[in-house]
């Protein structure tokens, strides 16, 4: 095997085997130490007989590569790939000819990928690389924005859960099963351990009264209490060398304690955890499981938790379940609330009917869209009220979490500061007079309780342009000029849906109106994967949001401030703010002028 990774006339990777030359071609854009290139070539009896490794060469997103490869001796060539649309691209020169060419171009997949030559129906050479995306710290992007999705989700799914059974009783019942009690016990445990640590130091406690009857010369004071139990009770009074004094009375001791229903309850379900570790381990025991990191992990739980109840005031404290769960402790106690979260966790069991925790780095581009539209909801949390959403469903067997692309979702929130409702959709489908669209993220709000929504899109796009012209022209990297053309569309595509006969239904929506049928896009946005924020603020498509409401913000785990900001200013904002960010038709003022409108009336008078 002769192979040449780089050379003339952009020449990327020149190898040549026995029966072909395979080239490609391309732009270099630089080397990454993570990128490796391998090389395989076969012999006849598809036995691997060379391998090569080239550190540092990688493809990009969104680039085109010429494929050429030439057949030496007349032999039968072909090309494959598993997508079928780069596969198809590379092609025979002429109808006669046996050598293949082609331009291919891997759009947003990123990740692995191959390619295959067969010679004569055999394997004869199979080059395997990485495309990496034009944001080439992809591999850090997909920890980081996996970790939030799973933080989001987790936190999103068992808030509701404990709002939703704070006022009912909770079910002892386990239904989830052994591995999903494992995995949740396994997310959660380190934060479970906090929470009981931060109660320990500071306990829940009550102020407790003893009262007995002693006699007299036992009494050091007179507090109220032993005043009102003589005053009821004269008799008990004798004078003695001129001095009214009592033969016995009432005296009151207050003590502290934390023997209270709410630590009770504590310590039972900290007892029913380590039940359920118990009843898992001696599953384990039974289907001869010995993974060794598991039972070191289960034990590690249990005696971590052991070790807090019985050295601490919950030794001795009884276990009891009783209506604690009712107690304001639980639902607003620091470290009882998130204890009784994270049991309600391990009791009713997480589904996450979602692709989202199993999806590749090639698929790095639908895992932003998903973590953009958690993202979103997860700031507005910060400051809004979530009153309901339809992708969480309770049943007995506990909550599911339901996130899939192509499938609208919604939830709904309360804005106190307005006393209004918004929502935020995924995947919503948005009526046009032409083609319908169907935008990842739509913001919809109904301000001073109009029949129109006013909303603004935010549509993810994992997708960054830093060629050397893009930045002379906008000043800095950014999105890609065919995405804000995007937002143009839907902005236009979009359109306000008016019909006379809708506004008699105007009472109704006025009661709800959330959800109402009208809705004009007031903006919209692409949300893309940049890191430096101060440096954005600067870029040309972030301006032309002050400007025409079009434009990008750069959103990332470390990078959320700007949209925050964004997102805060146009909830709270009026209705005629809302309205003035729309663009007005050209020659606006001269049609309402009034001598226009006379001339109008002129045009239509038939009398």
């Amino acid at each position: 095997m002769d192979s040449q990774p780089s050379g003339n006339n952009n020449e990327l990777i020149s190898v040549e085997t026995e029966n072909i030359i395979f080239v490609l071609k391309g732009e270099r854009y630089g080397i990454s130490d993570e990128a490796i290139l391998r090389i395989n070539t076969f012999n006849k009896d598809l036995i691997e007989s060379d391998i090569e490794y080239i550190k540092g060469l990688f493809l990009k997103e969104y680039s085109n590569y010429e494929i050429i490869i030439q057949s030496k001796n007349g032999a039968d060539v072909e090309f494959y790939h598993q997508n079928i649309n780069i596969r198809n691209k590379v092609t025979p020169i002429t109808s006669k000819s046996k050598n293949l060419s082609g331009v291919i171009n891997f759009k947003g997949d990123i990740g692995a990928t191959d390619f295959v030559v067969t010679v004569n129906n055999k394997i004869e050479l199979e080059i395997i690389l990485e495309v990496y995306p034009t944001k080439i710290s992809y591999k850090e992007d997909y920890k980081a924005i996996l970790k939030d999705v799973n933080e989001e989700i987790y936190n999103l799914a068992y808030g509701f859960l404990a709002r939703t059974y704070l006022s009912s009783e909770i079910n002892n019942k386990s239904n989830n099963n052994d591995s999903e009690f494992y995995s949740i016990l396994n997310y959660v445990f380190d934060k479970l351990k906090k929470s009981i640590d931060i109660i320990l130091y500071n306990p829940y406690h009550e102020l407790q009264k003893d009262s007995r009857v002693v006699k007299y010369h036992k009494i050091r004071n007179a507090p109220n209490e032993t005043i009102k139990y003589l005053e009821k009770r004269p008799y008990l009074m004798e004078k003695i060398n001129g001095t009214y004094l009592p033969k016995e009375a009432l005296i009151t001791n207050k003590t502290v304690t934390t023997n209270t229903k709410e630590n009770r309850f504590l310590k039972f379900m900290l007892l029913k955890v380590i039940d359920k570790i118990d009843k898992f381990l001696l599953k384990l025991k039974k289907l001869n499981n010995n993974d060794k990191e598991i039972l070191k992990k289960l034990n590690s739980f249990k005696r971590e938790i052991n070790k807090r109840i019985n050295t601490s005031i919950l030794r001795n404290i009884p276990c009891e379940y009783n209506e604690a769960n009712l107690s304001l402790v639980f639902s607003m106690g620091n470290g009882y609330k998130e204890v009784y979260k994270y049991y309600l966790m391990l009791q009713k069991g997480l589904s996450i009917n979602s692709n989202i925790f199993s999806l590749s780095m090639k698929e790095l581009s639908l895992l932003y869209e998903y973590w953009c539209f958690i993202k979103i909801n997860s700031l507005l949390k910060k400051k809004y009220k979530l009153v309901s959403t339809d992708i969480l469903k309770i049943n007995k067997d506990g909550i599911t979490v339901s996130l899939v692309k192509g499938v609208e979702s919604s939830l709904t929130y309360y804005n106190p500061q307005t006393n209004e409702k918004f929502k935020v959709y995924y995947n919503s489908r948005r009526s046009s007079k032409t083609v319908s669209q169907k935008p990842d993220n739509v913001l919809s709000m109904h301000k001073d309780s109009s029949i129109k929504s006013y909303e603004f899109i935010f549509d993810a796009k994992y997708k960054i342009d830093t060629s050397p012209e893009y930045i002379e022209a906008y000043g800095s990297v950014g999105p890609k000029e065919e995405d804000i053309n995007t937002m143009h569309r839907y902005r236009d595509a979009i359109v306000y849906d008016y019909n006379k006969d809708k506004l008699l239904e105007r009472k109704d929506k006025i009661k709800n109106p959330v959800g109402a049928i009208n809705n004009c896009i007031f903006g919209a946005f692409v949300l893309f994967p940049y890191d430096n924020e101060e440096e954005f603020k600067n870029h040309k498509f972030y301006r032309s949001i002050e400007e025409v409401n079009i434009g990008a913000i750069p959103f990332l785990p470390s990078t959320t401030n700007l949209m925050e900001d964004f997102l805060e200013e146009i909830i709270d904002e009026s209705s005629y703010s809302s309205y003035e960010r729309a663009i007005e038709p050209v020659g606006k003022e001269d049609y309402l002028k009034d001598e226009y409108f006379k001339q109008r009336t002129k045009i239509y008078d038939f009398e």
